[in-house]
């Protein structure tokens, strides 16, 4: 079984519902919020909604979540983010079966 990960996908102002929408059509439970659209999948489905969303921006991994109210808190706790193995497995896992078209 492979790993999920809880994606995103940025979206103009205006376009979240349209993104939430085309990751519903790929098959993603999505759900639309103010910037974009979230949706759990594995890394092949993070590289093939980058290839297939029309309306998106960009197709991002969140590594964590955290409240931060300063900026060194920030910095503090991003490095405990950082060279997680899913950089690894990312860099396994890119194949040309991905560019196949969504049915």
């Amino acid at each position: 079984m492979k790993k999920t990960y809880h994606l995103g996908a940025t979206a103009a102002f205006g376009l979240e519902g349209v993104v939430a929408n085309e990751l519903k059509r790929m098959g993603f439970d999505a759900k639309g919020f103010h910037g974009g659209a979230t949706f759990d999948g594995t890394l092949e489905d993070a590289f093939r909604a980058n290839l297939w969303l029309r309306a998106a921006d960009r197709v991002l991994l969140y590594f964590g979540r955290f409240k931060a109210v300063t900026f060194d808190s920030l910095l503090s706790r991003s490095k405990c983010c950082r060279g997680k193995s899913c950089c690894r497995a990312m860099r396994r896992s890119m194949s040309p079966a991905l560019a196949r078209a969504p049915s």
